[in-house]
């Protein structure tokens, strides 16, 4: 039964929030059908040291010892956390692995089989209508696999990011169609386009968007806003983290194996950095005098030094210039007689690289990187 207030209805908001109601109601009595009446069990936020609890908080290293932890413990579907927000932050994850009803046993592969079985077979009060804010996962392989389309990926959250903007797209941002699965999300998103003047907190340095300000804030005057989950040392970037995750509390590093060639990455930026680089060849950076393109702005601005021949860089030695700073540094090391590169096999030794390849090359037949 649906419980709606006695109010007039006569205006245009008084009608969209009956609608909003009845849309609440309806959305949450299905997912409460779904919990009591199947295996099907809830996912809470999602660690680097596992998976939460929806209903105690207590985590978990892998989502099997999760879904065996709460169907074992836990029983009233009332009590979980996420069935107390509104609709407008209502997003359930389930973990439908192996998914079956309690009721009769009948095996079931989806979200959408297990309302309708609900409904039709047993006379429960459930709804197709009211299903598109619950996101299924299925933890039936070694790897986190979309259960919609067989999608892969290394991380939770990245499959996470997958079936919002693949299979729920229930809000779209009218700026780049990105999709989201409810308002709250769209909301926090939208704050990326919003377009001013955001001066740093701690310098004189002026941004335009929000975003880009607290990312700078957080580089470069927060050194512990990447804290260890395990034991709550902070760190000035992921990588750091990481680190001492793997060394500190003898967690393996994650990673990232690319499917186009053999290369591996312990970091998602540098897996996803290769992956448009090398083999989508993505290069948004256009030369004006010409016609090449380039993957990152630094790399353009390299090029135009062939165009417009300036030596901005110049040594205080023997005032020679350069183009480049990393040109003048490789210089430098001549009159420090820096012999940093040297033979392993007759023990010659060599200030530039180039000179230590030829050597290999021409005096020992070897082809060096």
């Amino acid at each position: 039964m649906i419980f709606i207030p006695k109010r007039e209805a006569g205006t245009e908001r008084e009608k969209k929030r009956i609608l909003f109601l009845k849309k609440t109601s309806c959305h949450a009595a299905t997912v409460k059908e779904i919990l009591r009446h199947t295996n099907a069990t809830p996912i809470g936020r999602s660690h680097v040291v596992g998976f939460c609890c929806c209903y105690c908080k207590e985590r978990f290293p892998i989502p099997a010892l999760l879904k065996e932890h709460t169907l074992t413990t836990h029983s009233d579907t009332t009590d979980a956390v996420f069935m107390k927000k509104s609709l407008k932050e209502f997003a359930v994850k389930l973990d439908i692995t192996s998914l079956r009803c309690k009721i009769c046993g009948n095996k079931l592969e989806s979200i959408m089989e297990s309302v309708d079985h609900l409904k039709e077979i047993h006379k429960k009060n459930t709804s197709p209508d009211y299903i598109r804010h619950v996101i299924p996962f299925k933890f039936d392989t070694d790897k986190y696999q979309c259960c919609m389309c067989s999608a892969e990926f290394a991380k939770f959250q990245t499959l996470q990011m997958h079936m919002h903007t693949s299979h729920f797209k229930n809000f779209e941002c009218a700026v780049c169609s990105a999709g989201f699965i409810n308002e709250r999300q769209l909301g926090y998103h939208m704050k990326n386009h919003a377009i001013g003047e955001f001066r740093c907190k701690h310098c004189p340095k002026v941004y335009d968007t929000e975003t880009k300000r607290k990312s700078h804030e957080r580089s470069h005057f927060d050194a512990n806003c990447h804290k260890c989950p395990y034991c709550g040392q902070g760190f000035v970037n992921n990588r750091y983290k990481w680190k001492h995750i793997s060394e500190s509390h003898d967690v393996p590093l994650p990673t990232y194996k690319c499917k186009a060639c053999d290369r591996t990455f312990t970091e998602s930026t540098l897996y996803y950095i290769h992956l448009k680089r090398d083999h989508l060849m993505d290069r948004p950076h256009d030369c004006e005098q010409c016609d090449k393109k380039f993957f990152t702005k630094f790399a353009l601005r390299k090029h135009m030094l062939s165009h417009t021949g300036e030596r901005a860089f110049q040594c205080k030695v023997c005032f020679k210039a350069f183009g480049r700073r990393s040109t003048l540094t490789e210089h430098l090391r001549i009159h420090n007689n820096d012999r940093r590169f040297k033979c392993e096999r007759c023990g010659q030794a060599f200030v530039q690289k180039c000179s230590w390849r030829g050597h290999m090359r021409n005096k020992h037949g070897v082809d060096v990187q």
